[in-house]
């Protein structure tokens, strides 16, 4: 873009940029299919972990276009529950309806609002999720090493999830 002279060229390159981007044509994009955490083991049934004052890129629905946007937005109460491996992530309202995301709704729009917030807290949510496990199974001593086991295995499924974490494997195989 070259610099402008005054106001009205601004405003005439502004509609012409508007005029353009209208022209783009994105229905050939694939929407997110239905998904979950794979490998998530039975044992750990449903799991849910509340998360507060988060700044996150939060989708929504642009202004002029109704299209998915992000927006990078403070959330005040959010809760993802993990129930055999599906997610769902609820904004909470104090005085309003609550906003829901799931990764098996039947609309793509749901379910790529679900994947672009899971994606963002999935370190902080697998940590939450196998922290809270322990806690749940401290008061069964006798069978500690079979909860053991099923907090192994969260973690396990969330690895493929977490380029980080498979990285750090990697590394230590190699070593």
């Amino acid at each position: 873009m070259t610099p402008t002279q005054n106001l009205s060229e601004l405003k005439t390159y502004l509609d012409q940029f508007k005029e353009e981007m209208a022209q783009i044509d994105i229905r050939n994009l694939q929407e997110i299919p239905k998904f979950r955490i794979p490998n998530w083991p039975e044992e750990a049934g449903s799991v849910a972990v509340d998360f507060w004052f988060r700044e996150l890129m939060y989708p929504c629905r642009g202004e002029a276009s109704s299209m998915l946007n992000v927006r990078r937005k403070r959330v005040r109460h959010m809760r993802v529950e993990i129930y055999h491996g599906l997610i769902y992530i609820t904004k909470m309202h104090l005085n309003s309806s609550n906003q829901a995301f799931q990764s098996d709704n039947l609309t793509g729009l749901n379910r790529t609002n679900c994947f672009i917030i899971f994606h963002q807290l999935i370190d902080p949510i697998c940590r939450a999720i196998i922290k809270k496990l322990k806690k749940r199974y401290r008061k069964f001593k006798d069978e500690a090493e079979q909860y053991n086991r099923v907090c192994d295995a969260v973690k396990k499924s969330f690895e493929p999830l977490i380029p980080f974490i498979v990285a750090d494997i990697l590394e230590g195989e190699e070593g």
